[in-house]
């Protein structure tokens, strides 16, 4: 694995964990609806790529969602990509549910399916992956076991892939940990060999720590092909501010007995009140030119109530200008959302309820004269009407359980039939 490898992964679980708090916020609101939109320096606007969709239950897991990628002839978003989760009576996952929308056959076809089982301490101990592959069946993909300790520290991660021509497992990596006072001081992985049977060393990693505990330093070692050695080629530093790094190197080398080079650095900003990341800055070292060049940087942005709002990644930088040439972005929302190419308005011009609701009424109460208009998730329109200024009782003709949307004029609000 080399090291852009390593920084990617690293960016890739920043961007995870930036969602997960999005969407698990405790000020003001559960995230309704992810925009994404990037822009190229000298375009006029963002373009529109696609909306994520959220929905919750009583005890605010999250109980679907819905990907749309936003179409520019029809200017506006087409159905992609629906998950379906469940859970247990602890709340814990038990199935995450993945289907792809068939463009040509109108039909949502499955995907993937991951099962979850946990110990009585309510630890994951394995997780399984099916694939639809086109199939009406589910199809065994793969799993991994996880093994913990007694303080449920996981100490081995076992991940093998399932022969249908044999209808058993194959093992194909396994991970150890060690831990010391229950932290993290070292990870070994290892690749199954088919002909020796047996597990081979491929890569470890050691972690050091400071007297807080936090990680100032891991080493990644490859396995010498020609001895029992480990080669050192990597290894990442960190600096903290109270708790949060603030500035990270990465260093890499040639052979085991070559000299450490700097490869990148980054530097991280807080907001020091309520410790929420600001901004992350990446830079990769030119050792041709013995200088720092800039790679991308990271902007997040927060409402008064401390929601996440909004996530800003720049790439392309232009070192003559000093500038980036292009971004992608995010819009996490948590008001009503759209059929078309409008976003979320602040005003609110009608009202629907019940919402859910369990038979075939619902009124409409609006503040205007206007025609409504139904759509089911794929986005085609069901239903439409006149309304009156105040309250309408409409009649929900042929429907079935599950996520609709009901539109006037510009606004769009969520229905959940039951």
């Amino acid at each position: 694995m080399n090291m852009k490898n390593q920084i990617n992964r690293k960016n890739l679980i920043l961007i995870i964990g930036m969602v997960f708090t999005a969407l698990n916020a405790t000020a003001s609101c559960k995230v309704d609806t992810i925009y994404d939109s990037d822009r190229y320096a000298g375009t006029a606007s963002n373009r529109k790529l696609s909306r994520l969709i959220y929905t919750y239950n009583s005890s605010n897991n999250i109980t679907s969602s819905f990907l749309q990628t936003f179409n520019g002839d029809s200017a506006g978003y087409l159905a992609y990509e629906r998950d379906t989760f469940i859970y247990n009576a602890s709340n814990k996952l038990i199935i995450k549910s993945s289907e792809r929308y068939n463009v040509s056959t109108g039909l949502w076809r499955k995907d993937k399916k991951t099962d979850y089982v946990y110990a009585a301490s309510g630890i994951l101990i394995e997780e399984t992956n099916s694939y639809g592959f086109g199939l009406p069946s589910w199809q065994l993909g793969n799993k991994t076991i996880y093994t913990v300790d007694g303080a449920n520290n996981v100490i081995e991660e076992v991940y093998q892939s399932w022969v249908s021509a044999t209808s058993s497992w194959k093992n194909l990596k396994k991970w150890t940990r060690v831990y010391t006072a229950n932290r993290l001081t070292s990870e070994t992985r290892y690749d199954y060999n088919n002909t020796t049977i047996v597990w081979d060393e491929k890569e470890k990693t050691d972690f050091k720590r400071n007297g807080l505990g936090q990680v100032t330093q891991s080493i990644l070692f490859y396995a010498a092909t020609s001895s029992s050695i480990w080669d050192s080629l990597e290894r990442f530093t960190y600096s903290y501010t109270g708790t949060n790094v603030t500035f990270e190197t990465s260093e890499e080398k040639a052979t085991n007995t070559s000299p450490w080079v700097y490869f990148s650095k980054a530097f991280q900003k807080f907001n020091t009140s309520t410790f929420q990341l600001l901004e992350r800055r990446e830079l990769e070292y030119d050792a041709t030119n013995n200088v720092w060049d800039s790679v991308q940087k990271e902007v997040y942005t927060y409402s008064a109530a401390n929601d996440l709002v909004q996530y800003k990644r720049f790439s392309l930088f232009d070192v003559p200008t000093d500038l980036y040439g292009w971004y992608s972005q995010k819009d996490y929302k948590c008001a009503g959302f759209n059929v078309g190419i409008e976003e979320p308005i602040k005003e609110e011009t009608f009202s629907l309820y019940p919402n859910p609701v369990a038979s075939n009424n619902i009124s409409i109460n609006t503040i205007e004269k206007a025609d409504y208009s139904l759509f089911n998730m794929a986005g085609k329109q069901l239903q439409t009407g006149a309304l009156s200024v105040g309250e309408n009782h409409i009649q929900l003709e042929n429907i079935s359980a599950g996520i609709y949307f009901v539109r006037l004029n510009n606004q769009t609000k969520k229905l959940i039939v039951q």
